[in-house]
C-alpha cells in the first residue's frame, strides 16, 4: 500500500468511526450542524480547497521537492490547527464540535486531488529521492497521531451530550 493511500485511510478513520457510531459526522454543538459537507458554507469550501492542495502537492513534490513545504503547511498545519482549535474551544463535546465535518470537507479535497493526480497529472511523477521518501514516512506517522485523539475520544465521551 503507497503512502498516500495509508493517509488516506489515517485521515478517514475519525470520520468514518463517528459516521458508524452516530450515524452522522455533523457535531450538534456545532455552529455548522446541518451544513453539507464541502458546499455548505465559505468554510467547508476552503477546508476542500486546503485538502485539494495538500494531495497535489504531496503527489507532485516527488518531482518538484520544493512542494513539500506547501504540503507541510495544507497537510501538516491545517489538521494541527483544526484538532487544537476544535480541543480548545470544545473539549467538553470535542465529539459533537465541527471537527469531524471540517475534517471530512477536506478528505474529499484530498481524494479530488489523487483523482485529478491519476487522470491528468501522472505524467509529472518524479523519482522519489531519499528526502521526500523520508517525508512521506513523517508524513504517515504524523498523520497516524493526530487521528488517534479524535477516535478515541469518541468512545470516551458520553453521547448525552448538551451543548
Amino acid at each position: 500500500m503507497s503512502n498516500q493511500m495509508f493517509i488516506l485511510l489515517l485521515l478517514a478513520l475519525p470520520i468514518l468511526i463517528k459516521f458508524f457510531l452516530d450515524k452522522t459526522v455533523q457535531g450538534k454543538c456545532s455552529k455548522y450542524y446541518g451544513r453539507l459537507p464541502v458546499i455548505g458554507s465559505m468554510e467547508g469550501i476552503i477546508h476542500f480547497i486546503q485538502g485539494l492542495i495538500f494531495g497535489l502537492s504531496n503527489k507532485l513534490s516527488s518531482k518538484y521537492p520544493w512542494l513539500l513545504s506547501t504540503t507541510t503547511i495544507f497537510g501538516v498545519i491545517y489538521p494541527t490547527y483544526n484538532l487544537v482549535k476544535r480541543t480548545k474551544k470544545h473539549y467538553n463535546v470535542f465529539s459533537e464540535s465541527s471537527f469531524y465535518l471540517n475534517s471530512l470537507d477536506f478528505l474529499i479535497g484530498y481524494i479530488s486531488a489523487e483523482i485529478i493526480y491519476k487522470i491528468f497529472l501522472t505524467k509529472y511523477k518524479g523519482d522519489e529521492t531519499q528526502i521526500y521518501k523520508t517525508f512521506q514516512k513523517f508524513l504517515t506517522i504524523y498523520i497516524g497521531l493526530l487521528s488517534i485523539f479524535p477516535t478515541a475520544i469518541l468512545f470516551i465521551q458520553s453521547k448525552d451530550i448538551n451543548c
